[in-house]
């Protein structure tokens, strides 16, 4: 019987061969604009300026966020796939094939300048203590760029079960799991459709649910407040499929700004911004201390 860590390992692996989507840089621009206005530039000093990029597979994102704040030197690129981006003049990539920290090693990562890690820490058993080693790559002065999922308590209790029901299932079948999420990906197009054009109005602040004063798509609340079924107009039944299997893999769902701020000063990082990059993921922007 496979243990949980080599179960996870395999839906992973699965999910990056079949997940077929671009990296979504539109997103992401919020960061940059933040990381120009903030005027933050990566200290350049001998030797050879080096950024460490944990996750991200094609690296396009990080990329773009590194030239937003001057970077020039090697990338260094944690990850089980290859960076797919073209380095940009003055750039270098340096790939170490595997997850951190299942199959690549703290003492395997030299010290560096900058420290990306984005959409990828969900993943990890816990972003918080998985950072804390990640963090002592850092130099002195240098740039942390860090993201942390947080979930409210309902979907994130329904990601667990699912979960440990997908692990169960793959265990036993891997195209049994596969068959039940498709029919999840079937409800969730059918959910997308038929909300498509609903609203609706929320009386109350309610964070620990999601709920957010005033008006929202439907679709969306019950994406961000009940479960994340995934819907995109125009997108096939293997993205819905994919997408919705990344969304049941979340293990570290509750980085709030206040955790995030404790988590700071625990690490002598002196914290330039935290960004609401989403209604679910704050980015943490700062340099060490």
């Amino acid at each position: 019987m496979k243990d949980n860590a080599t179960l996870y390992g395999e839906i992973i692996e699965w999910a990056l061969t079949n997940d077929k989507s671009p990296p979504d840089l539109d997103k992401h621009q919020p960061l940059i604009d933040s990381l120009l206005a903030l005027g933050i530039q990566v200290p350049c000093a001998p030797p050879l300026t080096k950024a460490l990029v944990v996750g991200g597979r094609a690296c396009l994102i990080e990329q773009e966020v590194l030239s937003a704040v001057g970077f020039q030197g090697q990338i260094i690129s944690v990850d089980s796939s290859p960076p797919q981006a073209q380095p940009k003049l003055g750039t270098t990539f340096l790939h170490l094939p595997g997850r951190f920290p299942d199959e690549v090693a703290l003492s395997a990562l030299p010290e560096v300048s900058t420290l990306v890690c984005l959409a990828t820490s969900r993943y990890f058993p816990d972003a918080f203590e998985t950072y804390l080693q990640l963090v002592t790559r850092v130099r002195t002065g240098g740039l942390v760029i860090i993201d942390f999922l947080h979930l409210p308590l309902i979907p994130r209790a329904s990601i667990n079960a699912l979960r440990d029901w997908l692990f169960a299932t793959w265990q036993v079948e891997g195209e049994s799991a596969l068959i039940g999420i498709h029919d999840l990906a079937k409800l969730s197009r059918v959910f997308g459709s038929l909300l498509a054009d609903t609203v609706v109005s929320l009386d109350s602040e309610r964070p620990e649910l999601g709920f957010a004063r005033g008006t929202i798509r439907a679709q969306q609340m019950i994406y961000q407040s009940v479960f994340p079924f995934w819907f995109k107009e125009g997108a096939s039944d293997s993205d819905l499929i994919s997408q919705i299997v990344w969304n049941l893999l979340p293990r570290s769902m509750e980085g709030t700004e206040q955790r995030i701020r404790a988590f700071a000063e625990e690490c002598n990082i002196n914290v330039a911004r935290i960004l609401a990059l989403s209604p679910n993921t704050n980015v943490l922007i700062g340099t060490i201390k």
